[in-house]
């Protein structure tokens, strides 16, 4: 239903790389777009994506993710705009409850603002910080530039921090630069 793959990481122009290189692999992508209906018994025999019905033998759906915040909320955990309120010890507004993951809120070190940055890497961190404040010690998470690299078909993706969108909704005047180079030596 996005406009483009990677929306809240990379800027539409290197979307376009991406999924050039994917169509070119015989994928079909149909960015934009509804699902309205998967026909067939045992086995997948058409899809229907805005009015239009595809035969198909598999569907590949990446639905994205929605944060369930409703426990934090009915056990009176203060909500921001992006998620569950955590400081840097990754604790609710309730003294001794913790909470990490795609429902937290964690804050950009690019402008120290409220973000959110749904990628186990980032989990993962918060994880050690909330396991060891609860255990009675002493741990901090400095937030997220929400980092991510991943190998699709036949292109390296990797991005850091804000994409176009996010760094001029954050006031930043952007500046737009390509460069290709190896990952490692000849």
């Amino acid at each position: 239903m996005l406009p483009h793959s990677f929306p809240k990481s990379i800027d539409p122009d290197i979307a376009r790389i991406l999924e050039k290189s994917l169509k070119e692999t015989g994928i079909k992508l149909m960015m934009g777009a509804s699902l309205e209906n998967i026909s067939g018994d045992n086995k997948v025999t058409s899809v229907t994506v805005n009015g239009e019905i595809l035969p198909a033998d598999m569907v590949i759906m990446a639905s994205g993710v929605r944060a369930n915040w409703d426990l934090a909320k009915d056990a009176g955990c203060k909500l921001g705009n992006w998620g569950i309120m955590t400081n840097a010890k990754t604790e609710t507004s309730i003294p001794g409850i913790y909470a990490i993951g795609d429902c937290v809120e964690t804050v950009s070190p690019i402008n120290h603002m409220p973000w959110m940055s749904q990628l186990s890497t980032t989990a993962y961190r918060q994880e050690i910080t909330a396991g060891t404040n609860a255990a009675g010690g002493y741990d901090t998470f400095g937030g997220s530039l929400t980092t991510f690299v991943s190998v699709i078909g036949k292109i390296e993706v990797s991005a850091t921090g804000f994409n176009q969108f996010f760094a001029k909704s954050a006031g930043y005047e952007v500046v737009i630069g390509k460069a290709s180079g190896f990952t490692r030596p000849e």
